[in-house]
C-alpha cells in the first residue's frame, strides 16, 4: 500500500517488532524474494499500470510510483523490461 513512499527496512522491522535478519528471513520465506526486490517490482508494476491506464506524464508516473526521477524510472524500467516507459506506453496503446 505504501510502496511509493520511502520506507527503510529498519522502519519495517520496528513495525513488525523483529530484528533485521529475522524480518528479512521471514519476508523471503513468505514472498520468495527480499523486501527491496519486492518493493522494486511493485513500483515497476504500478508504473506499468499508470502508463497504460492514465494520461500522466512520465515524470508524474515516476513520482507516483516512488522513483526518484524520470532517469531513475527509465533506467529501472529498461533493466527490468528491456524497453523505455514511453515505448511501453506506445506499444500498449496500439
Amino acid at each position: 500500500e505504501n510502496f511509493s513512499k520511502k520506507i527503510s527496512i529498519e522502519d519495517l522491522c520496528k513495525i513488525a517488532y523483529l530484528t533485521r535478519s529475522t524480518y528479512i528471513r521471514k519476508f523471503k520465506k513468505i514472498c520468495k524474494m527480499p523486501p527491496a526486490l519486492y518493493i522494486f517490482k511493485r513500483k515497476i508494476e504500478a508504473a506499468k499500470n499508470m502508463l497504460i491506464n492514465t494520461q500522466y506524464s512520465i515524470g508524474e508516473i515516476a513520482e507516483k510510483a516512488g522513483f526518484y526521477d524520470i532517469p531513475h524510472l527509465t533506467r529501472s524500467f529498461e533493466n527490468e523490461l528491456g524497453i523505455t516507459p514511453a515505448n511501453y506506453r506506445k506499444k500498449h496503446k496500439e
